[in-house]
């Protein structure tokens, strides 16, 4: 009879530490599905501003050089328009290719996305390979 008693109470065991792990593991997961939430919402808000920003600046660096264009076109106009005008033309080339360059070069500067979420997982990953 005893036999049995230590098996239930082996079983029952098994099963609360088994119901355990689980728990566990799902406050696991629900720790990683916040931080990576957090972090997408966080990215997205960043996105936002500067795309806002952005667009504001855009727009008045915009009429700012139409404006000096402008100007400097009608104090040339009497003697070299055609070449106020070239100049002009070449200098917001060459601006745009140089702004195209940086724009660039911020792209492939950037962090990587989820980062800290991508970090924990590896933690995670590496504490459990420890334990088996």
């Amino acid at each position: 009879m005893s036999e049995r008693n230590a098996s239930s109470e082996a079983s029952t065991g098994l099963l609360v530490s088994l119901k355990q792990m689980v728990a566990t593991l799902l406050a696991l997961g629900e720790t990683r599905l916040q931080l990576f939430s957090t972090e997408l919402e966080e990215e997205l808000a960043r996105i936002s501003s500067l795309l806002l920003l952005a667009c504001v600046g855009l727009f008045f660096l915009g009429l700012g050089v139409i404006f000096a264009a402008f100007f400097i076109v009608i104090i040339y106009w009497d003697s070299n328009r055609l070449l106020a005008v070239g100049l002009l033309a070449a200098f917001f080339i060459i601006a745009a290719a140089l702004t195209a360059a940086a724009l660039g070069k911020q792209l492939r500067a950037r962090p990587p996305f989820f980062a800290a979420s991508i970090d924990e997982l590896r933690k995670d990953h590496q504490h459990l390979g420890k334990q088996q």
